[in-house]
């Protein structure tokens, strides 16, 4: 008898749970700049890439967005942030405020000031993320099969009223970029799947299934701090 369980549709970008050696993550994370040129949005949950150095201040790394259907490397996930005081300015730590804005908890694509990240850059960092709804049906979104395999994903601001990214793993249905086993970051393969995640589902109290909205554990392939992506099995 077919599983007719419908996981909870409530996608929140990359969240860190845990190491590839097993272990919790610990909540260790890593500041980054962001440059006021940006035109990016940037939210919880998203996945960003560094860019050369723009930091003249303080001298922290630089990022941007990552954006699907790219080869570019990917640093890590931010998951908080912060502003500099002006255009012209960078600081070396927190807090992760904007001092002229204390409900901030993300930064805007049109930005009069410099901003910070505190992204989880550790390459060995296991995230969980959303399977895309879009175009999906339970006969047509990701199976076992798919476990092992590389992976895009789909970009994805934030629904009206939610404060986390809206990024999902991209399951080919509506883009045809279906999981491969190719090492190639071509169109974004750059999220290895580790299965899917070990939880009960607060809203359906089952487990996390397969099928529409399921949500799974990923860990970050063509990273800036690790070696070249493995094709996957």
């Amino acid at each position: 008898m077919a599983n007719t369980v419908t996981n909870q549709n409530k996608p929140s970008g990359l969240t860190p749970v845990k190491y590839l050696g097993g272990a919790d993550w610990d909540g260790k994370a890593n500041l980054y700049f962001i440059s006021q040129a940006s035109v990016n949005a940037f939210n919880v949950g998203d996945l960003v890439s560094p860019v050369a150095g723009v930091d003249q201040w303080s001298g922290l790394q630089s990022i941007d967005l990552t954006l699907a259907a790219s080869s570019t490397q990917v640093v890590g996930v931010a998951i908080a942030f912060g502003a500099s005081p002006s255009a012209t300015t960078s600081l070396r730590g927190g807090p992760y405020i904007d001092p002229n804005n204390l409900t901030l908890i993300n930064v805007p694509a049109t930005k009069v000031k410099n901003y910070f990240a505190l992204v989880v850059d550790d390459p060995k960092v296991i995230f969980e993320i959303q399977e895309t709804g879009a175009g999906t049906t339970p006969a047509t979104s990701l199976t076992f099969a798919a476990t092992s395999k590389n992976a895009s994903f789909v970009y994805g601001a934030p629904a009206a009223g939610v404060a986390v990214s809206g990024t999902t793993l991209d399951n080919g249905v509506s883009s045809g970029h279906t999981p491969q086993t190719s090492a190639t970051v071509t169109n974004g393969y750059f999220l290895r799947m580790m299965g899917l995640a070990q939880k009960v589902d607060p809203q359906t109290a089952q487990w996390n299934t397969f099928g529409l909205f399921a949500k799974w554990y990923v860990k970050l392939i063509n990273h800036a701090y690790d070696s070249t992506p493995s094709a996957g099995f």
